[in-house]
């Protein structure tokens, strides 16, 4: 089976090698994940239960039978008060590394995602017969993947390449994607986003309440309500993303941490270590054994 570790900690980034697809079919689900983020892709096929989903600065309200993608480093969760009703959904989590190599030379996965993410969005509709038919492959991968013999775990990476092939193909520039809703609440909706979009600055509590007219104590508790993680920590997540995505372009960690928005390199090495797990020096080392350093100018994209 493809190796799989999750983090003890809930909103740092997991670390898949090659790939994994899960199913998960609950009548009553406490979602609990919080807001988190990946190292990896993860395709998202929502059968029904789920709310709102957030990713990046967008939010949906999830459909029946909607498809997902969610590149590297996007920051993304569930917005849920109470536990998730009738909630089924299947999902695979794919290194972008393994992922360029399902394509044989042939034709770039990542590109190809990410292209379909930048030309509307990170939803989209499907025709019920090519929803059930992705499904189905997924399925069939999962099963093959699970098996013990050598020949069935190469197959399921052959099956795992016919889904991605298929999604292509299905996933035209041409298809209606669902268009993201707002939150309950405007204003703090445009906090959000402006943190998303101004993380590396020298934000605060204090500074965001005065720039958006708030009272700081009305601004945290709302925050925290609707996005189901502080101001303070949403900024951290926003902070370590970019880190993590610089290191792997091989820029010094002085660097990264002066244009992540840390002036001090040991609040830095506190707030990596605090989120991902390890310090950025490890973390480092661990890129340059796995070969999946990034070139030069291809940090990708912001959370």
């Amino acid at each position: 089976m493809p190796r799989f570790e999750r983090s003890l900690l809930p909103l740092r980034a997991e670390m898949v090698t090659d790939f994994r697809v899960f199913h998960g079919k609950h009548e009553s689900f406490p979602y609990a994940v919080g807001m988190h983020y990946h190292e990896h892709y993860e395709i998202l096929l929502h059968d029904h239960g789920g709310t709102r989903l957030v990713i990046g600065q967008s939010v949906y309200e999830m459909g029946t039978a909607d498809l997902y993608i969610i590149p590297p480093f996007y920051i993304h969760g569930i917005l849920t008060d109470r536990p998730l009703q009738h909630y089924e959904r299947t999902w695979v989590h794919v290194t972008p590394v393994f992922l360029q190599s399902l394509g044989l030379g042939e034709v770039s996965f990542p590109s190809a995602l990410d292209s379909l993410v930048a030309s509307g969005g990170f939803r989209f509709l499907l025709a019920r017969h090519d929803y059930d038919s992705l499904k189905a492959i997924l399925s069939e991968t999962r099963n093959l993947a699970e098996c013990a013999s050598s020949f069935e775990r190469m197959a399921s990476r052959l099956s795992l390449s016919r889904f991605f092939n298929e999604l292509c193909e299905v996933l035209t520039p041409s298809l209606p994607h669902r268009r993201p809703e707002n939150t309950s609440n405007q204003v703090i909706q445009r906090v959000f986003n402006y943190i998303g979009e101004n993380c590396t600055e020298d934000l605060t509590l204090d500074s965001l309440a005065a720039q958006f007219n708030l009272s700081k104590y009305y601004l945290s508790h709302l925050f925290s309500q609707v996005y189901k993680v502080s101001v303070y920590r949403y900024i951290l997540m926003c902070r370590i993303a970019k880190a993590q995505q610089l290191i792997r372009t091989g820029e010094s960690m002085t660097s990264v941490a002066q244009k992540c928005g840390f002036n001090d390199y040991s609040n830095f090495l506190r707030a990596f270590q605090q989120l991902s797990g390890v310090t950025p020096t490890v973390y480092q080392k661990r890129i340059q054994a796995d070969g999946t350093a990034l070139p030069d100018g291809s940090a990708g994209p912001r959370p």
